[in-house]
């Protein structure tokens, strides 16, 4: 079958290869050929058989066909000579349908060959077959629930006996044959696909077909299908064809109301009764407010009796525990006592005795009283063979059938009933068979069946009774309702279609409504109502002013829906308020969406015609609730009629049925049922495939409004220029993509640009817009804020703001002179700067080729372009290349760079000489340079010295630091070509002193030893570092350009220690500039002691040579580290007690450091520091309170050298301190005392923070 696509157009498909000849018939449910007929087909090969040659013609015409050629199996191949004796004859070849070898059941395929060609095909199969092929029960299984079907015994096929002895065939089993009569046996059984037809489709069983053998009382040969896995009978019918009652039955009814013009239909869900025989009863009739009887006439002597009772058959029909039946007796035939009690219903005959033996020896008087409110009516009461007996016999006995004889009437009367009646109910088109009647039969009939009896409580109700003179009578109840206006007709007629409507087809299974409903027609004394108790339906006369409503179809509707929903809650759904409308609004929308007309009770109003309301309005919630159910309703049965409207009658049918299904007590909840039955993914939050007609209708037109609208807001996507980028156009379009699942008002669309309302167009695209400004005039160049708005139709309002950048304007460069360079040195051109407000990349050509690849840039930043002077001596053209972050291109520049081999600046070390002894804790280093023809720079142990030049000679000073020890001191002298030269000379000191100040001892001299050199190491141990080298782990070197006012940062991108950065502003240039970290073994040899806490690493960061890193020369340093978090782990340290102490003037001093950040492995902190010198990192671990003063262990300097210090003071907190001579300072300058209350003060800083 094919399902949802478009059906191939076959008949065209086929005349299209085969010429238009050809009538090709298809099933319009199936799209299966069913018929090809007309002209012919020319078959190859057929000399040898036609078979082949047609199941190759299926084979290429599968498109046609559906079906596969391997599936067909040859059940039949005739061959007639032509009739003429022209040509080869006629051929008839049959097939039928198997599905993996198992034959389909009905299934054929008959193709005709005329000499040679084929000439015709008709088919009848199946498409897309799925079914087990393997049976779960035997045939045994199968024949036994056969025949617990048909109420005998099945005997399946037997096998010949092989032998027999006669002592075996003595046995009773085996002696004779059985008599048939409870018992048959199966000719044949076999495994079939068997179909069955549902909507739209088929289902595919795999059972068992078995062929019974005739049975000859009653006369018949059944043909059974038996599910092969749960044994169900699917299907069975008889091969011998009986004689059989059938008809149609049909009536006249309107469509919706009088004014309509009246149409015959098939009245389906009749019962038809067939007998042949009547016998008399006594009837009550059917009244109400009143009481009828019928007793006997004369008096029935009970002299000599014992043990009486009365004795009766009957059945009835009366509205339970309000309408009553009693049989009574009397003693005088005026006062009747009741002595049995009836009330509801018994469908079927029924015998009653009842003890009368009170009454023994007395003169009686019985008989059957009905008593009725004035409300509903059931059918009435019937009883027959009325015999009062004792045991000496009976004493009184009448069947009734010599008439009333011997009874008085009241409202009572004879009515003639049928004995042993064959009932059958008419299908969907009015039809009816009853098979194998008696000879002379009648037929009855009323406006009953299954689903709904008919009542007329103000007439006798219409029935058919006619004596059967042919095997067919149709007959039409226009000819006999003679009810107002054919209400009874109509009643029954438009109950039955709104039955079928709520009990056919998923989610219309509503079965629980398959029960027989009385509809009473003519109800009451009031005119224009109707009204449903839940089970039954009461429909009110015409009037002067109001049509009856049993001649208005949707008024039946209307009433049978409120039956439906009764059954539907499990639970009390109140009949007021919300709840009360919700009940009214299915039952307005579901007798509207049947009848496709909005209007409800259209012609009740007798003078107007018009309806008593109009589903399709505009009713608002909450803003038109009154209170009143009927007026309430309108707006929620509006709301499912615009949903109608919107999706259509099946769809929205469906949507409003599953969601009264949930049970909502409310507009709102009934909305978010429908919500949840249309959603495709059990979220509600994403919105439902039909969100947008379901909000249109419920809150656009009707208010009702939830808060799942609001999930699915407008979404903006696809902004151009998008937020953050950058344009070099200030003429760009503005545009963004506004997609929605509920509608969007296009005017609610509007866009701001820098705060003035910008003009947009909407283009549509899929489930929304594509927006986009263009702009009148240019933008100016800078940022640009762009602002959309939008709203839906459930009133989510959405606002989005982005910006982006214009630059139309390049970038610049300065255009430094051309330069040169020592050939084999380590050396950079910082000549070029850069100038835009959004930087991009550069790049370095050297004669062409790349040197430095593309790297971001900083706004006037000077840049450092490493040159190779190993490239030969010569000169070389170095080009910048550079863009801004738009892509705009500056003009590149190009500088002549000239590498020769240039004399190395000369350097010598006047004071102190080599070899120079001290006990002061610092020296002034002073000497002579020459730059031989370029201007030299120097420094000492790293640290740029004061310069005194005239042209490219002169003098250099420097103040260098000393540690106990031999301390190497060097001088480097480099020139402006990159040249370096180097001293150096070794320095003494032999014991701690307190004198700060410098020493220059020693007299000029040479020094111990000089060289040139191409690039230089940095300090550290061994190599100008006052750490010894046996107590340096490791160490990292970094280099920069330091020049005025820049922010310098040394990167230490190797990672080999805790060190990440170093970084401060620079208050003067140094040029190219060391920074050194070493990483120690343990302690210093610099400090004397360890600071406290538990010590992650030791270091020492040395910046430049000796005087760079002062407070003059650097502002704002920092230094960026890091400490492993499995130390962290492994030693029970918080992360918030991380501290790093810096040694300096004999004292450790603690810095406070930052957590900036972290990774898998590190957390990573900064931290100010006021210099660079020997470092320590610590923790404290999670145990303890934070850092104490008593903690900050201080270690002043002792004077070594002098031995007449007076005793040290005792402090106030009781340790000792040694007092500075009169008018001496510390090493910091401050004194101890200070210090103390300034840690004090740190103290209390790093409580807070901790």
């Amino acid at each position: 079958m094919n399902t949802g696509q478009v059906p191939v157009n076959k008949e065209a498909l086929f005349a299209a290869k085969y010429g238009p000849g050809w009538k090709v018939s298809i099933d319009g449910d199936s799209n299966l050929p069913r018929r090809m007929v007309g002209s012919s087909i020319e078959l190859t090969g057929v000399s040898e058989g036609a078979e082949p040659e047609v199941r190759k013609f299926i084979a290429d015409n599968s498109q046609v066909f559906s079906l596969d050629s391997a599936e067909l199996e040859l059940i039949k191949e005739d061959h007639d000579p032509s009739l003429y004796g022209k040509g080869s004859g006629i051929s008839n070849l049959v097939y039928r349908q198997s599905y993996k070898g198992v034959p389909v059941y009905s299934s054929r395929v008959g193709v005709t060959v005329n000499d040679g060609k084929l000439v015709a095909v008709d088919s009848s199969y199946f498409p897309d077959i799925t079914a087990p092929t393997e049976a779960s029960i035997d045939e045994i299984q199968a024949l036994s629930a056969a025949g617990r079907n048909l109420g005998i015994d099945i005997a399946a096929p037997v096998t010949p006996l092989s032998s027999v002895s006669l002592e075996e065939f003595s046995r009773p089993e085996l002696s004779g044959p059985a008599s048939g009569k409870n018992a048959t046996k199966a000719e044949q059984v076999s495994l079939v696909i068997y179909p069955v037809e549902n909507e739209g489709g088929y289902e595919y069983h795999l059972a068992y077909e078995i062929e019974l053998a005739p049975i000859k009382e009653p006369l018949s040969a059944w043909v059974y299908f038996v599910d092969a896995n749960d044994g169900q009978v699917l299907y069975r019918y008889d091969r011998m064809i009986p004689f059989t009652i059938n008809g149609n039955v049909t009536g006249t009814v309107y469509p919706e109301c009088p004014a309509d013009t009246p149409i015959n239909v098939p009245f389906r869900n009749q019962t038809v009764s067939v007998f042949n025989d009547t016998n008399k009863v006594l009837f009550s009739e059917r009244f109400d407010d009143a009481t009828g009887y019928a007793v006997t006439s004369n008096p029935i002597d009970l002299t000599g009796a014992v043990n009486s009772r009365l004795n009766f058959s009957t059945r009835y029909d009366l509205e339970s525990e309000y309408d009553y039946a009693h049989a009574a007796i009397s003693e005088d035939g005026n006062l009747f006592y009741f002595i049995g009690n009836f009330t509801g219903t018994r469908d079927s005959w029924t015998d009653e005795s009842i003890d009368i033996s009170n009454y023994d020896g007395e003169q009686v008087w019985i008989g059957f009283f009905y008593v009725t409110d004035e409300y509903v009516l059931g059918e009435g009461f019937y009883a027959d063979n009325i015999i009062v007996s004792s045991d000496n016999g009976v004493v009184f006995a009448d069947d009734l059938e010599n008439g009333d004889e011997n009874w008085d009437f009241n409202i009572f009367s004879l009515k003639n009933t049928f004995l042993n009646p064959v009932t059958a109910t008419t299908d969907g088109r009015g039809f009816y068979s009853i098979p194998d009647p008696a000879e002379d039969v009648y037929i009855y009939s009323d406006f009953s069946g299954p689903y709904v009896k008919v009542i007329n409580e103000d007439k006798t109700n219409t029935f058919v009774e006619f004596n059967l003179s042919s095997p067919t009578h149709d007959w039409n109840w226009a000819d006999v309702d003679t009810s107002y206006e054919r209400e009874e007709s109509n009643v029954f007629y438009h109950v039955n279609v709104i039955h079928d409507y709520f009990t056919t087809g998923s989610p219309f299974d509503i079965h629980s409504m398959d029960y027989q409903t009385i509809a009473i027609v003519e109800y009451g004394s009031e005119t224009g109502n109707a009204f449903s108790d839940g089970t039954d339906i009461y429909l009110c006369a015409a009037g002067d002013r109001y049509e009856s409503t049993a001649v208005l179809s949707d008024a039946i509707y209307h009433e049978y829906t409120h039956s439906v929903v009764d059954h539907v809650y499990t639970t009390d759904l109140p009949y007021r308020d919300e709840s009360g409308a919700l009940n009214k609004g299915w039952a307005d929308y579901f007798a509207c969406t049947v009848n496709n007309n909005s209007v409800v009770g259209e012609g009740f109003y007798v003078s107007s015609g018009s309806g008593l309301r109009n589903i399709n309005n505009t009713c608002r919630y909450p803003d038109d609730i009154v209170g009143e159910s009927h007026y309430d309703s309108r707006i929620i049965s509006g709301a499912m009629w615009d949903l109608r409207e919107l999706l259509g009658a099946e769809l929205a049918d469906e949507l409003v049925l599953r969601g009264m299904k949930l049970e909502p007590q409310d507009f709102r909840e009934y909305l978010e049922d429908i919500l949840i039955v249309d959603d495709d993914n059990a979220d509600l939050s994403d919105g439902t495939p039909h969100i947008n007609a379901i909000c249109k209708a419920f809150y656009v037109n009707h208010g009702i409004d939830t808060e799942f609208f609001d999930s699915v807001a407008p979404e903006l996507s696809g902004k151009s220029p998008s937020g953050g980028s950058y344009i070099s156009s200030n003429t760009t379009p503005i545009a963004a993509n506004i997609t929605y699942l509920i509608d969007v008002d296009p005017s609610s669309i509007c866009m701001t640009v820098n705060g003035e309302p910008a003009a947009v167009t909407k283009t549509e695209i899929n489930k929304g817009y594509r927006v986009e400004n263009i702009p009148l005039m240019p933008y100016g160049d800078g940022e640009v804020a762009v602002c959309l708005n939008v709203s839906d139709a459930a009133d989510n309002f959405i606002s989005s703001s982005w910006s982006f950048f214009v630059d139309t304007k390049s970038p610049l460069s300065n255009t430094p002179e051309d330069t040169e360079f020592s050939a084999n040195s380590t050396t950079y051109f910082t000549g070029w700067k850069l100038f835009d407000l959004y930087p991009g990349y550069y790049r370095v050509l050297c004669d062409g080729e790349e040197i430095v690849p593309p790297a971001q840039w900083a706004n006037d930043t000077q840049l450092s372009i490493p040159v190779n002077t190993d490239l030969g001596i010569g000169d070389f053209n170095y080009t910048i290349q550079y863009n801004d972050t738009v892509g705009n291109y500056g003009e590149q520049d190009t500088v002549l760079i000239t590498i020769d081999y240039f004399p190395a600046p000369k350097i010598n070390i006047s004071s102190p000489v080599d070899g120079y002894s001290t006990t002061s804790g610092s020296v002034t280093v002073t000497g002579t340079v020459n730059g031989t023809g370029s201007l030299p720079s120097v420094t000492v142990n790293g640290v740029d010295a004061d310069l005194s030049l005239e042209g490219f000679n002169g003098t250099f000073s420097q103040t260098v630091s000393l540690s106990l020890g031999i301390n190497t001191i060097s001088a480097n002298a480099t020139d402006a070509r990159g040249s370096t030269n180097k001293t150096f000379i070794n320095v003494t000191r032999t014991s701690l002193s307190t004198d700060s100040g410098g020493s220059s001892g020693g007299s000029s001299g040479g020094s111990s030893g000089s060289s040139g050199s191409s690039g230089s190491s940095g300090g550290g141990g061994g190599g100008g570092s006052p750490e010894p080298a046996s107590n340096v782990e490791i160490k990292e070197l970094s280099q920069q350009f330091v020049t005025n006012g820049n922010r310098i940062r040394f990167a230490f991108t190797q990672e080999v220690t805790p060190v990440v950065y170093v970084e401060f502003d620079a208050r003067r240039s140094f040029g190219k500039t060391t920074t050194i970290i070493e990483e120690l073994k343990g302690k210093s040899f610099l400090t004397p002691a360890e600071p406290e806490g538990e010590v992650y690493k030791h270091l020492n960061i040395w910046v430049g040579n000796g005087g760079v890193a002062t407070p003059e020369n650097i502002g704002n340093p920092v230094i960026g580290f890091k400490v492993e978090k499995s130390w962290l782990e492994e030693n029970d340290i918080s992360e918030s007690s991380i501290k790093l102490w810096r040694y300096n003037d004999d004292v450790w001093n603690l810095l406070l450091p930052d957590t900036v950040g972290e990774d898998d492995e590190y957390v990573y902190f900064e931290a100010e520091t006021p210099g660079f010198s020997p470092f320590a990192i610590t923790g404290g671990t999670q145990e303890e309170p934070g850092v104490e003063v008593s903690t900050l262990e201080i270690f002043p300097m002792k004077n070594q050298t002098d031995a007449s210090a007076e005793p040290a003071e005792q402090s106030e907190s009781g340790e000792n301190f040694e007092q500075p001579e009169s008018g001496e300072r510390n090493a910091a300058g401050l004194d101890f005392r200070f210090v103390v209350g300034l840690l004090a003060c740190v103290f209390l800083v790093v409580r807070r923070r901790s």
